[in-house]
């Protein structure tokens, strides 16, 4: 009977060891058990690393999609079919791709096939030098490694010609309109005796010959940036006044020998060249520029484990209950005072600072361009006084 039930426990107790428990794995979160391991701080940071870059992705698409939210506003189809389009595809298929092969990695169980678990940025790499072949000894992510190899070329074409769709349309767009508006004025001023003789006049002054005056303002208004790098075209009022005009064009009656490519297309095309490069290595910079997240968790994850071990830890090693109680009762408030002197004010104060530089930079670039209304920051005085008119 001993014999019989002693094999019997041992049969029984010898698979529990062998074979875990089909229910232990988190679907969300992390095992607190990683925390005993020796290999903690090599898991939680690729973790952290790879979480900081979605969130990355995830705001820099959500300032692209501002821009599209400020072309319909100012009514501009040029922006937002040839600025908007192009540059949330190139986000979408390049480091949108990259976090769609993040998640499938996170969701396929390589239990037994661990040496054949994928190295994302090794992926990345090998898109645009070995035509995204998955390495040998490799398993693929997103079905088949034809399947992936296909999938990544056709992303990798889809990124080469959203660049020059940034690049060319817009600028030869504004200088068609910049030709048809000049010529447009000129007719104006031909056909119209009221209108005023720009030919004549100098930057800031209005001669007294004019039959009809017009405001210096009205006359000599400075071009906005943005009505120009949007394709709006300049309009002559019925007064002769001209609004939204270059000032080179308010000094050139004629139109220009290269056929209107001159200075200020060049202006425009380097304008459009500098934001396109700008853009396109942005995106590459901004998206390692979110790696903060993970440097800044890493710092305040180690600083709180320091803390923890030389206040509160040490006072367990004590041998005697008393002697545990007074070093728990003095380490707490030890670690309470580096908790909150450290972690809760100066190490919040770093990380606030890291945030909005995150958000002024990578986020606010790619639909802010600071040509709009002033900034009016928010007043209760100032909103009473509106309530109560």
């Amino acid at each position: 009977m001993h014999t019989e039930s002693f094999h019997n426990e041992a049969e029984v107790r010898i698979p529990m060891k062998a074979i875990p428990k089909p229910d232990c794995v988190y679907p969300l979160g992390i095992d607190p058990a990683w925390h005993l391991g020796t290999n903690e701080l090599a898991y939680l940071n690729s973790l952290k690393m790879k979480l900081s870059v979605i969130l990355g992705v995830l705001q820099m698409a959500m300032g692209v999609c501002m821009k599209a939210l400020n072309a319909r506003y100012f009514k501009s189809t040029m922006d937002f079919y040839f600025e908007f389009v192009p540059q949330i595809i190139l986000l979408l298929v390049l480091f949108g791709y990259m976090d769609v092969m993040i998640i499938a990695k996170w969701t396929t169980d390589f239990t037994g096939i661990e040496s054949q678990a994928p190295s994302i940025i090794s992926n990345m790499i090998d898109i645009a030098l070995n035509g995204g072949a998955i390495p040998p000894g490799s398993a693929p992510l997103i079905g088949s490694a034809g399947t992936q190899q296909g999938i990544s070329i056709f992303f990798l074409l889809v990124a080469l010609v959203c660049v020059p769709t940034m690049l060319f349309p817009k600028p030869f767009h504004i200088d068609k309109m910049n030709k048809l508006h000049a010529h447009q004025a000129h007719h104006d001023d031909v056909h119209n005796p009221e209108s005023v003789p720009l030919q004549e006049h100098h930057v800031g002054e209005v001669k007294e010959e004019t039959k009809k005056p017009v405001e210096k303002e009205k006359l000599l208004v400075e071009v906005h940036n943005e009505d120009w790098r949007s394709g709006e075209a300049p309009k002559v009022n019925n007064n002769g006044a001209i609004s939204n005009y270059h000032i080179k064009d308010l000094l050139s009656r004629e139109p220009s020998t290269d056929g209107g490519h001159g200075t200020a297309f060049a202006d425009i095309f380097i304008h459009q060249l500098i934001e396109t490069i700008e853009f396109v290595l942005g995106t590459i910079s901004n998206t390692a520029s979110y790696l903060r997240l993970w440097a800044l968790s890493l710092a305040h994850g180690q600083l709180a484990a320091v803390f923890l071990e030389n206040t509160i830890m040490p006072a367990f090693e004590i041998h005697s209950v008393g002697g545990t109680f007074f070093g728990l009762w003095i380490g707490y408030f030890m670690w309470v005072s580096f908790t909150i002197g450290v972690l809760m004010s100066m190490d919040v104060m770093e990380c606030f600072l890291h945030t909005l530089r995150l958000h002024w930079v990578e986020f606010q670039n790619k639909f802010y361009k600071g040509q709009g209304y002033k900034f009016t920051p928010f007043s209760f005085q100032l909103t009473l006084k509106e309530f109560t008119r």
